[in-house]
């Protein structure tokens, strides 16, 4: 209240807040920083970015809220720059990894390593917590092997 002077912009992925007399200056600050989308809907749900980092070495880690609609799945397919370590926090689903089918309930936890095909079926509303290792995870890392299964 009472603050003249500034820009303010919100969304999903945050909040901008700029002095007028710097607004020239945002285009040049965004590019410094990794284009991540920090919600994005899909067809079989959503997922929200909780956490990115990268430390020292280079290596990214980046913690996502994921949830899945009853009955929806994500395509079979593999990632060759990121592990991903999966939590199931509630519902269950059916997981396809390497071609062998498995059941995770609230509680379980999955790794799928780089490279590995692997596709997640929600078999009730499903919410995972889902911590991604690798680099360039800003970037898309995914080849599609079939969009159902």
């Amino acid at each position: 209240f009472g603050v003249s002077g500034i820009i303010a912009a919100a969304s999903t992925d945050g909040i901008l807040i700029a002095s007028k007399e710097h607004a020239h200056r945002i285009k040049e600050r965004l590019a410094l920083a990794p284009q991540i989308p920090m919600y994005e809907e899909k067809r079989w749900g959503s997922c929200r970015v909780l956490s990115y980092g990268k430390d020292a070495s280079g290596v990214e880690t980046m913690i996502k809220q994921v949830r899945l609609a009853a009955g929806k799945s994500t395509s079979y397919h593999v990632h060759h720059r990121r592990q991903e370590l999966l939590t199931v926090a509630t519902g269950s689903a059916e997981v396809i990894l390497e071609e062998q089918r498995y059941r995770l309930n609230a509680g379980d936890v999955l790794k799928i390593p780089a490279g590995a095909k692997h596709g997640i079926k929600a078999i009730t509303p499903l919410e995972l917590v889902e911590v991604l290792l690798g680099s360039d995870l800003a970037q898309e890392d995914i080849t599609r092997i079939a969009l159902d299964w």
